[in-house]
């Protein structure tokens, strides 16, 4: 066992053990759980000047299932938080809330704040994944639904405010990355992730490993861009 987190006692009469050798030290650990805590805690509060935040065993808990599930990062951090949040606006455990809170907690945000339907759907999808996968909860009793989608058009820049952009950048290797992304459809992280082994140029496509979704998929390559990626 490690000298640091243990040491000897010396007992006042030795015993025999099993082995026929005798023994007279016997092993005490010098930290507890409760010391190791305390010690975590002074080291957060004293040193990196934090508040110090335990994980509760529900949040633990929720993060272990949202592990399990292959839940992105991001996905987990933004579940996570908005699980904080409700617990903070109602002031106690979200195990304990009733539907009628929950529901007024969504009329708060929606109504009250007025917050954006992504930011309500990404609360809602976290606070209804730890009742219905942590808690085992029928969340369908609260009589929340999701926000209803609106259709505005997207800005598209025209061919000319493109290449004018594209102009500006001059180092190549990004300007090749955004040249890839809009000529192709891609997302900034896929962008960035594609390799040189990805690219078909005999068929004209390009492999995008772990898209949104963790699912791969094709985007064919666009004839004008061509000579920026060979370079």
């Amino acid at each position: 066992m490690p000298q640091l987190l243990c040491h000897a006692v010396t007992l006042p009469k030795p015993h025999p053990t099993r082995n026929g050798y005798l023994s007279n030290v016997k092993i005490r650990p010098l930290f507890r759980p409760s010391h190791a805590s305390a010690g975590l805690r002074f080291l957060y509060e004293s040193v990196l000047g934090r508040t110090w935040k335990p994980v509760s065993s529900l949040r633990q808990r929720m993060s272990d299932d949202l592990e399990m599930r292959g839940f992105a990062a991001k996905t987990r951090a933004s579940y996570l938080r908005s699980v904080s949040r409700l617990a903070k606006y109602c002031g106690k455990s979200p195990e304990t809330l009733s539907e009628e809170e929950l529901r007024r907690y969504f009329v708060h945000l929606a109504c009250e704040r007025k917050l954006s339907r992504s930011t309500v759907k990404i609360a809602l999808s976290g606070i209804k994944f730890l009742f219905v996968t942590t808690l085992r909860r029928d969340f369908t009793l609260t009589g929340v639904a999701y926000p209803k989608k609106s259709k505005a058009l997207p800005a598209v820049l025209s061919p000319e405010e493109a290449r004018a952009i594209l102009r500006n950048v001059e180092e190549t290797r990004h300007r090749a990355c955004l040249s890839l992304a809009y000529a192709c459809g891609l997302r900034l992280g896929e962008a960035c992730r594609v390799t040189v082994t990805d690219i078909d140029r005999a068929r004209g496509v390009i492999h995008v490993r772990q898209a949104k979704g963790a699912k791969d998929r094709y985007a064919y390559r666009s004839r004008g861009r061509s000579l920026t990626l060979d370079n």
